[in-house]
């Protein structure tokens, strides 16, 4: 009993959003494009997933493309490829083995320009220091096929980054 226990927090905790094996491009995603009845093939969109290093509560993305995300329960989604802005939520709750934290964090913007094949991560971490203090680390991701990260992204600085984003073509490779 207690070792069926134990699968059951480890399996929780992985979904929850902590370290897992199972590779993102493998977790079944909620499509957010036109026509969602006729299934694209993995080959034909991007996706896009939120993970957490630190278990978590409520949504870790907030929109793309100025749309709010539908809530499914789940944090992955199917794109077509091309330019996609996808922002985070202003608010937070994130735990460690140590320490809750929940706050403020403030909305952040990545432009991402998604290829077919790959997947794309919002990857969100709570890092701790040593005086007992934490904060919050949010960063995008690339991944190919395999889930070998080939890119990563900080948040957008300017304006002039999401147009640049918006005026490109993913067949411009």
């Amino acid at each position: 009993m207690r070792l069926a226990r134990t699968k059951l927090i480890g399996v929780v905790l992985c979904l929850a959003g902590s370290a897992c094996a199972v590779r993102v491009s493998e977790v079944p995603a909620y499509p957010l494009y036109p026509n969602p009845g006729r299934h694209l093939d993995a080959s034909e969109v991007a996706k896009l997933a939120a993970l957490a290093d630190s278990p978590t509560s409520g949504a870790l993305l907030k929109s793309v493309d100025g749309k709010d995300l539908p809530d499914q329960g789940m944090q992955t989604f199917e794109l077509l490829p091309g330019c996609h802005v996808v922002q985070t939520p202003n608010d937070l709750v994130l735990a460690s083995d140590y320490m809750a934290w929940r706050g403020n964090v403030g909305s952040r913007i990545f432009p991402l320009r998604m290829k077919p094949g790959h997947t794309y991560v919002i990857r969100l971490s709570l890092v701790q220091d040593m005086s007992g203090g934490a904060r919050v680390s949010i960063r995008a991701e690339e991944q190919d096929l395999g889930g070998t990260t080939t890119a990563t992204f900080e948040p957008a600085k300017s304006a002039d980054e999401i147009r640049a984003c918006l005026a490109w073509h993913s067949d411009a490779k």
